[in-house]
């Protein structure tokens, strides 16, 4: 139950960042279904970096802390989007080359 819990928190934290992204950037952006894993950092990261390595070598990283009375926890979410699509995102906010 606890880690659906947590899973659902992190659906709707991908959710609220994309739509919040999409209305900065005017575009329609699609995601996947995140998902959850504990392990240490260099275990959960390996993996991604290798997969991705081909694609692209940008990834945007959000953290948040999120918190009730005296419970706190931090997150990190992790976009990486292919190299067309991290272009669009970065012209649409002006930050393109």
């Amino acid at each position: 139950m606890d880690k659906s819990t947590i899973q659902e928190v992190g659906n709707i934290m991908a959710g609220s960042y994309v739509n919040a992204m999409s209305s900065l950037t005017g575009l329609t952006i699609d995601v996947s279904i995140p998902t959850m894993n504990v392990d240490m950092a260099g275990a959960l990261l390996s993996v991604p970096a290798i997969y991705y390595a081909n694609i692209s070598d940008k990834i945007i990283v959000i953290e948040d802390e999120f918190g009730h009375d005296q419970v706190g926890a931090s997150s990190h979410i992790l976009l990486i989007p292919e190299v067309d699509g991290l272009k669009k995102i970065m012209d649409s906010l002006g930050l393109g080359s």
